[in-house]
């Protein structure tokens, strides 16, 4: 049985929770850890489904590895968007910028996923500004210790868009060469 491998950046800014979700997805823990562990520039996880492999590139949100996007960011079929619900999200426009408008990625492309630590948070946060095109084509999560599983099934039918789009510019790319 053929396996579709796809790369997919789990991004955002320092302590949003990207490892956490990382985890989640690859099925290693279903709770945060008490004790914050900052990413060191990036580390890869593998999340496996029926046909599809997805290497889930967790980012580290410090700025001082921006010297290794360039190298992260090649082959990449689709982005994860973290934030804390807690804390202002203005970081995410720059994250937004380098790793998908710079990257030509479409919404269908991208996911936001607000992070709630906190149960009293639980309630629907909007997504910020720009990122309600994200929303509207239901690629928006809201994640806490209760949804993990639609949280999972969400991010499932965000890889099959991600698939579906590389296959298509796999397709494009090999008609242009026929011409």
């Amino acid at each position: 049985m053929n396996t579709t491998r796809v790369k997919i950046t789990c991004v955002g800014p320092p302590r949003s929770g990207k490892s956490f979700i990382s985890n989640v997805l690859a099925e290693i823990c279903e709770a945060p850890s008490s004790r914050y562990r900052p990413t060191v520039g990036v580390r890869i996880v593998e999340v496996e489904r029926e046909k599809v492999t997805c290497e889930l590139w967790d980012v580290s949100g410090d700025q001082r590895y921006s010297s290794c996007w360039p190298a992260i960011q090649q082959g990449v079929s689709g982005a994860l968007f973290v934030y804390d619900a807690e804390v202002q999200t203005a970081d995410l426009e720059t994250w937004y910028h380098s790793f998908a408008t710079s990257l030509g990625l479409t919404p269908t492309q991208c996911m936001l996923v607000c992070n709630v630590k906190r149960p009293d948070m639980e309630r629907t946060p909007q997504p910020p500004g720009r990122f309600h095109a994200l929303k509207e084509c239901g690629n928006f999560c809201v994640v806490s210790g209760s949804t993990l599983a639609a949280f999972r099934e969400a991010f499932g039918a965000f890889l099959d868009k991600a698939v579906a789009s590389q296959e298509a510019k796999v397709r494009s790319e090999e008609e242009a060469l026929l011409k």
